[in-house]
């Protein structure tokens, strides 16, 4: 069910009273869909938050709309999203997420304060990805010198949230032709076996989107690199991120993978 433009409004006006803001966003989720409902939606989005069963649009209008009242107020803004944060709502975090992408040009160094202190706490995919596909896409592309030591230590880290958000960050630098491939590659190396499926999922993207965004053989060389291996996961991160491959590569690697 679509949230009506004069609910959007009157939740947005609420950004300068952030415990009144979080009551009011679950009164409206509470209204939307029914436990069954949200338990249909989380076999696609598995999370430790609270569900309230709003739309993605829904929640970039909301949070569109109430950038536009803090009308570039910072502390306000940031104390607001530091409550929708600690309220551990899948949509709160969402909304979070959607402010920080129409602020973090203003505010680069409050927003990488923000993300950095909460990245253990992320618990989803969903809320992963935002962030770092689009939260912190300014960032790295205008300061990547504050990322470049920090990457390597999110892909190394035993939170499995924090690992693919590092990797996330490697699909963003893809996004944003970033000159170095060897800093991808270097860094994707170090989840090439990672037993988590998210992790592996977020390896495979990475491969995926260097086919699509630089040489094809960049991808294709650092993939046969790994074929000899008879670790299971491995195995998948390649199946799975050799599918941009021109038909005849990928099945160059699939029958190389075959051999072991």
């Amino acid at each position: 069910m679509e949230i009506s433009k004069n609910k959007i409004e009157t939740l947005a006006k609420l950004y300068y009273q952030p415990t009144r803001y979080c009551y009011e966003l679950r009164k409206i989720g509470a209204k939307l869909v029914t436990d069954e409902e949200k338990k249909q939606i989380q076999v696609f989005v598995p999370t430790n938050l609270e569900w309230l069963g709003m739309r993605i649009p829904d929640l970039k209008k909301i949070a569109s709309e109430t950038v536009k009242m803090c009308k570039d107020r910072k502390e306000i803004i940031f104390e607001l999203i530091t409550k929708l944060w600690s309220d551990a709502t899948r949509e709160g975090r969402q909304i979070c997420a959607e402010i920080l992408v129409k602020t973090s040009g203003k505010y680069p160094e409050e927003t990488f304060e923000f993300i950095q202190k909460r990245i253990t706490q992320i618990g989803d995919w969903e809320i992963c990805d935002r962030l770092a596909c689009m939260s912190i896409k300014k960032l790295l592309k205008n300061d990547f010198s504050k990322f470049k030591n920090l990457i390597p230590q999110w892909i190394a880290h035993e939170n499995l949230w924090v690992r693919r958000f590092g990797t996330v960050c490697l699909v963003t630098l893809t996004f944003l032709g970033h000159p170095s491939t060897d800093y991808i590659t270097k860094n994707l190396a170090k989840v090439m076996d990672d037993r988590e499926y998210y992790v592996k999922k977020s390896a495979g993207w990475v491969l995926r989107e260097l086919t699509k965004h630089y040489d094809p053989k960049i991808a294709y060389n650092f993939m046969v690199k790994y074929c000899k291996t008879e670790n299971k996961d491995t195995k998948w991160i390649l199946r799975d991120g050799s599918e941009k491959l021109s038909k005849e590569l990928r099945q160059k690697i699939l029958d190389k993978l075959k051999k072991n």
